[in-house]
């Protein structure tokens, strides 16, 4: 273990259009003692031609080749190399501010911390849009992070109810300077098993996370494509993914012997986690309204979705919230799909 040294990890797979830049913003840190880990995971396109030309200027840079396998696997594979005390995570299509890992390191030495994490910005085509997820100022907490952090990923409660997009803002795995002993023998889950890899790994992690630091700097740049230009298509399987994500963050609960509003924030997450399913229906173009409407239906007559819409409390949503939920509620199928499409409009623009 190479002491004060970052592993940066970076899956790729055909991010040519963007890797440059991600490689660069790496590569130009303030601060220098980086191990550079780049794992290309069976791209078809010239990702991993661009990857040998920038490596060539940085010594620090260790490209491994493998067989597409998802960017699950490619985490774990670069974490089975890593050999920093510190590990990072960046996207190959993102990139990240040249003073970084310098903030990041600096805070997490200085105070002997688990991890650092920061918010970032939602890089959309139109114009660009902060996500402050924990507010304006420096967070540093040595205790009670199990509570205020942990389950917070697990679900919102309360207040936190009062902005259901961002639930997910924190549960990102890039945005974090890890301490490496912290994500010993975690691994990730694939993709094509649970809905969000990153939300079932940093609830593993944080379980064990005994101190954090926030800092309101918003160091990472997560592009986001315009996606009134892109034909989506709707996925079934999500469906089935997302309840096996439920099925293991609840394992995971009982395990841990939690008190039950822990469980009342899961039931809460599984409710938010229909905003996501719904943009994903109304997203795919080539789908017609008729077949929509007949999913949405579906989805909403689930024991598991209706078990936790049961529960819901609406007192701190806002209005647009409010009447979306009541509308899923008591399965208004046609004014739910006029919402979603609202939504989508209006979070691209």
């Amino acid at each position: 273990m190479n002491n004060g040294q970052i592993s940066i990890i970076i899956p790729v797979h055909n991010s040519a259009n963007y890797l440059e830049r991600c490689l660069s913003s790496v590569s130009n840190q303030t601060y220098k003692n980086l191990e550079i880990i780049i794992i290309d995971d069976g791209s078809s396109d010239n990702s991993l031609e661009i990857i040998q030309n920038v490596s060539r200027t940085d010594s620090r840079m260790i490209t491994i080749s493998v067989a597409n396998s998802g960017v699950s696997a490619a985490r774990n594979e670069g974490l089975r190399h890593a050999n920093g005390e510190f590990i990072m995570f960046v996207d190959s299509d993102d990139w990240i501010d040249n003073d970084t890992c310098e903030k990041s390191v600096d805070i997490i030495q200085k105070n002997n911390l688990d991890v650092v994490m920061w918010p970032y910005i939602r890089e959309y085509p139109s114009k660009p849009k902060e996500t402050l997820f924990l507010g304006k100022e420096e967070i540093i907490l040595t205790e009670c992070v199990q509570e205020k952090i942990w389950r917070r990923m697990i679900g919102p409660l309360k207040e936190e109810m009062s902005k259901p997009q961002f639930v997910d803002s924190m549960i990102t795995v890039w945005g974090k300077l890890y301490r490496y002993d912290v994500l010993e023998n975690i691994n990730f889950i694939d993709i094509k098993l649970v809905a969000t890899e990153d939300t079932l790994y940093n609830i593993e992690v944080f379980q064990r996370v005994k101190s954090i630091a926030y800092l309101p700097l918003p160091f990472y740049h997560y592009r986001k494509t315009d996606l009134s230009s892109l034909t989506h298509t709707y996925r079934q399987e999500k469906i089935s993914q997302w309840q096996e994500l439920y099925r293991r963050i609840e394992k995971i609960l009982l395990k841990a012997d939690v008190p039950e509003y822990f469980y009342d924030a899961l039931e809460n997450r599984i409710c938010l986690g229909l905003i996501g399913l719904g943009l994903n229906l109304i997203e795919d173009k080539k789908m017609s309204l008729k077949s929509k409407r007949k999913e949405l239906k579906k989805i909403l007559s689930m024991s598991q979705y209706r078990k936790a819409l049961g529960k819901l409390d609406l007192q701190y949503f806002p209005l647009y919230w409010k009447v979306y939920f009541i509308c899923i509620k008591n399965k208004r199928i046609s004014a739910t799909l006029g919402l979603l499409y609202i939504l989508n409009f209006l979070r691209s623009h």
